[in-house]
């Protein structure tokens, strides 16, 4: 894993940034972070890798302390939390791999939206009723999203908007 010294600026400048926030403190985060240390991610040179211990950078990121620690991919910008077990690094490495090589869309819970608004990267948002399936009309805008390399975000809701 690579140190990066500014936060902010690594995961903004570059396309994928996997971030590992933790507290220093913590029973068992030397474990968990030697398990983290020893994943081969070499097919992916470009993926930015870093860890942060700072408690104010981890909520500047929205992360709640209680929830440390607490793995975060951002896909230009766009997070998607890891959430299950760090210690499990198999399935780690198979949800990294799925993060840098899926090209779907994904489908954000509201608190997961808010973290997307403030990352400041383009994206377009589909709001979708919890008891429908979708737009027919999506791909044409999915397409258009790709083209212009924006990213795609679907909202699951029970509210209908006026």
């Amino acid at each position: 894993m690579n140190l990066q010294i500014d936060l902010k600026d690594t995961v903004e400048d570059n396309d994928q940034a996997l971030v590992l926030f933790y507290d220093a403190d913590a029973p068992k985060i030397k474990t968990t972070i030697n398990g983290l240390e020893k994943l081969d991610l070499s097919d992916y040179p470009d993926l930015a890798v870093v860890k942060c211990s700072d408690e104010t950078k981890a909520q500047e990121f929205g992360v709640e302390l209680e929830e440390l620690p607490k793995i975060i991919h951002f896909d230009n910008g766009i997070p998607e939390e890891y959430d299950a077990n760090l210690g499990d690094t198999v399935s780690l490495l198979k949800w990294i791999k799925d993060q840098l090589e899926s090209t779907e869309t994904q489908v954000l819970d509201l608190a997961m939206m808010e973290k997307v608004v403030e990352s400041g990267s383009p994206f377009v948002i589909i709001f979708i009723l919890d008891h429908t399936q979708g737009l027919e009309s999506e791909q044409p805008i999915l397409k258009l999203a790709d083209k212009y390399d924006i990213g795609v975000a679907k909202v699951r809701t029970a509210y209908s908007l006026p």
